[in-house]
This record gives structure tokens, C-alpha cells and sequence, in this order.
């Protein structure tokens, strides 16, 4: 069983159970911050690398941490994340042939994306899959473009299993993987840079910048645009491929 083949038996799973997920955290310690903190960083690293294999531009990518102290004085921090694509309204390439309209496709993607990128970081961490709170806002961008489909008749939640499973491969591939590890690495010492500015209240970002994404994803073979179908057969790798058994 190949690379590929072998990270898709490892973490395949529903739409369902990777969007909502929410195990325990456990003991809070220096340990677990350090681990949810890496968590979003995958997660929008996951986001950014595959907008720009879609060709999208971007125009910020950063995980926020929110500083907090509670009556006890006790110290708590918790993140989030943005990435931000430069609007490209109504550009895309005329050779796309996706099952559903090529900005459906796309927007549902990238936006699953985020999530089946932290649940594969969490799973090989071996750490607390507490996809909830993270996949909100993906999950409800995935739902308005479902709900758009099935006022012309398409099933939405197809449409949210075919999303979900490109974008379970998309993570699954050594380059893209490569390249989102990478990202996340530049966000995570962004973000622990962050303490310093905080003051122990407050929330402040920890930003990569558009450049060094694109920079990062061409060093590990992934180019702009590379997952806007021509017709090439390489193309075709995470839509149209079973996974071996």
C-alpha cells in the first residue's frame, strides 16, 4: 500500500464524525495548550496551501490567540484562525468539469479542508479530536452552498460527502502534506510569539505572510492552480482514484 493509500485508511471517516467530533481535552496543562495551539495552525496551513492549489490568492493567513485571567488569577489562552482569500469573483478556468459548479466545488473544498487537515495533525499526535468548535464556521459555509443545491434540486448532503473526500485526500498527499506541515510551522512560531505582545489579556495574531505560503507550497512541489482540473490524467488523482485495497 502506498503513502497516499495508506494515510487514507488511517483517517478516512463520515462528514459527520470529522466536523463534529468533540473529545474530551483532559487536564489542562502547558502540554495540551501547546497541542491546540498546533492544531490550528494545521488547521488553517490546510486551508491556505489548498487555496493556492486552487489558484486562489491570499491576502492573510494567521491564528489569533485570546488571553484571559479569571477571578482566581488563572491564566487561560485559547485560539482561532483566519485565512483570507483576495476576492476573485467569477474567475475560474473554463476546462474545470467538477460534478457540481466549479465555485461549489471549490469554496466546499477548501473549506473542509481546514478540518480534515487538523484531524489528520490530531491523529497522528495522538491527541483529543475536539473538531466542534473549529469546524463551525466551515461546516456552515459547507451548508449554505448544500442549501443553495437543494433549492435547484441537487442532494446537499452529497454534496457534503463529495467535498469531504476530496478533502481528506487532498491532505492525504505526501507533497500538499509536506508543504501544509511547513505553513503550520511558520504559524506555530508566530502564534507562541504572540505571549510576549499579550499582557495576559486580549486577543492578538500571529500572521504568515501571502509570500512565504507561496513560496513554501512551490519549494514542495505544489504549484499554483494545480488543482484546477485540465483534463491531464495527473490532474485526477484526489477526485477520481479508489484507494487500494
Amino acid at each position: 500500500m502506498d503513502s497516499f493509500s495508506s494515510v487514507l485508511a488511517e483517517t478516512q471517516c463520515a462528514y459527520s464524525t470529522g466536523m463534529f467530533q468533540n473529545d474530551q481535552l483532559g487536564e489542562h496543562n502547558m502540554f495540551t495548550v501547546v497541542s491546540e495551539m498546533n492544531a490550528a495552525c494545521f488547521h488553517e496551513a490546510s486551508h491556505a496551501v489548498a487555496m493556492y492549489a486552487f489558484g486562489i490568492s491570499l491576502s492573510k493567513i494567521g491564528v489569533s490567540a485570546t488571553y484571559s485571567v479569571d477571578g482566581a488569577g488563572g491564566s487561560f489562552v485559547s485560539y482561532a484562525g483566519e485565512v483570507r482569500p483576495i476576492s476573485r469573483a467569477g474567475r475560474t478556468s473554463c476546462y474545470i468539469d467538477y460534478p457540481y459548479r466549479p465555485l461549489h466545488f471549490r469554496r466546499g473544498v477548501t473549506s473542509a479542508v481546514g478540518p480534515a487537515g487538523e484531524r489528520r495533525f490530531r491523529l497522528e499526535r495522538g491527541i483529543p479530536l475536539r473538531m466542534l468548535g473549529a469546524t463551525e464556521g466551515d461546516h456552515g459555509s459547507i451548508s449554505t452552498i448544500g442549501k443553495c443545491l437543494g433549492a435547484r434540486g441537487r442532494n446537499r448532503f452529497a454534496f457534503q460527502r463529495l467535498v469531504w473526500r476530496a478533502a481528506q485526500r487532498i491532505v492525504a498527499l505526501e507533497d500538499v502534506w509536506s508543504a501544509i506541515s511547513e505553513v503550520a510551522e511558520e504559524l506555530s512560531y508566530a502564534t507562541a510569539g504572540t505571549e510576549d505582545e499579550s499582557n495576559a489579556n486580549g486577543t492578538v495574531w500571529g500572521l504568515v505572510e501571502p509570500a512565504d505560503v507561496y513560496r513554501i507550497c512551490r519549494r514542495n512541489g505544489v504549484r499554483r492552480g494545480a488543482f484546477l482540473r485540465t483534463g491531464r490524467p495527473t490532474d485526477l488523482r484526489i477526485f477520481i482514484t479508489e484507494v487500494a485495497a
